[in-house]
């Protein structure tokens, strides 16, 4: 096993004692280590393996109060069906007209559009395509006013680290606990600020269901909504956003975790999938759904060519050689595409692969969508990223580098459908009997069912038909 994976393992076992339990928040009950869970595997594992999945963090914006306060106050609002909550604009992108909206989300939203509303942290000086949006500035304004002291939860949080410790077999440094104090403290003095803002929130738009994005992960205002929305019987979910993977700071967890009620009442009622296969993968207290994807991956497994689309989820001068390795390795004829992830897709991060635009063979990949350079391809070269899952699901070739990524995301648990390789001699060998290799279409990754889907999740939360 490598040994990332184990170090992974090494906290899915932690979680199966009850005993990690008994640490909790005095308000509510809360289970503290869920709440500091993620920052122990981002700094105690993903960066001691040279893991950093937050290479672009989104910029602070910069706040226009008076908007904040008044035209996107969401306290001003109607009521509505469905809440869609925490969608930032890191995911979002300019569309047709220069409407800036979530790709991720606006399909689904669309399908109850006008009985849906939209809570975001973002840039206001932009055109948004929602027609309902608010922000969530005032959330956090007021919650901050709202502070609660307790001397227990302090005592409480130190005997929880003393048992990490002893009993966690990871090494975590002493600035890493003293973080992990910090955050739990902070969750002491606001959370119960937070439930009742989002409380307020609620009782004014009363939704029948509240969406919130990346709940597990088990922010502020997502811990805050998931039990705002308990006490008031209102259904959540959250939306998968990527790929799904044994090794998840948010997705898998420990038995005791999952069978404790303490912990289901800060996780979201449903996680929303877009195929079958990602259940296997997601282990955690929320009852799993196949919704299906909105995207729209046509299989292209008719006319070949020797095309090649490279994706990278990360941007680093190591794959150069990779880029350089394909350039000088396929004819004259073959075009090489470079994608970089939606949230490095910047100056900086493609100055990296500059020398490369001298080639007239080589062009980046970001001005389309992904499916529309899946179809251009027969060969796809990926690391780290759910690109290898929708090549697979389109019928491409799919070639993954046995980097750190490899084993980070789990893609040896799909080996059957890939081509690895750890030298540039072995994928020398694979390009040079790429012929002989059978196109196929895998179809459990991605269900392209949605509409009926997540349409029948819908009814069956708000009581009515779509």
């Amino acid at each position: 096993m490598d040994t990332i994976t184990e170090l992974y393992e090494k906290v899915y076992l932690f979680e199966n004692n009850r005993e990690l339990l008994k640490y909790k928040l005095e308000y509510r009950n809360v289970p503290m280590w869920p709440l500091i869970r993620a920052s122990v595997i981002q700094k105690a594992i993903d960066k001691e393996n040279g893991i950093n999945a937050n290479v672009n963090k989104r910029a602070n914006v910069k706040k226009n109060k008076l908007v904040e306060l008044t035209v996107k106050n969401p306290f001003l609002s109607l009521s509505k069906d469905i809440l869609y909550l925490g969608f930032d604009d890191r995911g979002t992108s300019i569309q047709e007209g220069g409407l800036v909206y979530d790709e991720r989300i606006m399909p689904y939203m669309q399908m109850n559009r006008k009985s849906c509303m939209l809570i975001s942290n973002v840039n206001l000086d932009v055109r948004y395509s929602y027609d309902n949006w608010k922000s969530d500035y005032v959330f956090h304004y007021l919650a901050s006013k709202q502070i609660f002291t307790s001397e227990k939860d302090a005592k409480t949080a130190r005997e929880l680290l003393k048992y990490i410790e002893n009993k966690l077999s990871i090494d975590i440094g002493k600035e890493l606990f003293r973080g992990l104090f910090d955050i739990i403290m902070s969750y002491s003095k606001y959370l119960s600020g937070y439930v009742k803002v989002c409380k307020q929130y609620l009782k004014i738009i009363r939704p029948k269901l509240v969406v919130i994005c990346c709940s597990s992960y088990m922010g502020f205002l997502q811990v805050a909504s998931n039990l705002a929305c308990r006490d008031l019987h209102i259904s959540t979910a959250e939306i998968q956003h990527a790929l799904e993977v044994r090794n998840s700071k948010a997705h898998h967890w420990g038995d005791a975790i999952i069978r404790s009620r303490s912990c289901q009442k800060i996780f979201p009622d449903y996680f929303l999938m877009y195929g079958k296969y990602w259940s296997d993968a997601v282990a955690l207290p929320s009852k799993k759904v196949v919704i299906g994807t909105h995207r729209k991956y046509r299989v292209n497994i008719g006319k070949r060519n020797d095309n090649v689309l490279i994706c990278l989820s990360m941007s680093n001068e190591k794959y150069n050689e990779l880029i350089e390795w394909v350039l000088n390795n396929t004819d004259i004829n073959t075009k090489v595409y470079l994608r970089l992830h939606p949230l490095e897709n910047t100056e900086k991060d493609r100055s990296i692969f500059a020398k490369f635009k001298a080639s007239d063979r080589f062009e980046f990949a970001n001005e389309k969508k992904l499916e529309y350079y899946l179809m251009k391809c027969t060969y796809v070269i990926s690391t780290g990223s759910t690109v290898i899952y929708e090549a697979l699901t389109c019928g491409n070739i799919v070639f993954v580098p046995r980097d750190e990524l490899y084993y980070y995301t789990n893609v040896n648990f799909i080996e059957d459908k890939i081509y690895s390789f750890q030298t540039f001699q072995e994928l020398d060998k694979i390009w040079k009997r790429r012929n002989e290799i059978p196109t196929t279409a895998y179809d459990d990754f991605y269900d392209m069912n949605y509409k009926e889907l997540y349409g029948r999740f819908i009814e069956n939360m708000i009581g009515k038909s779509l």
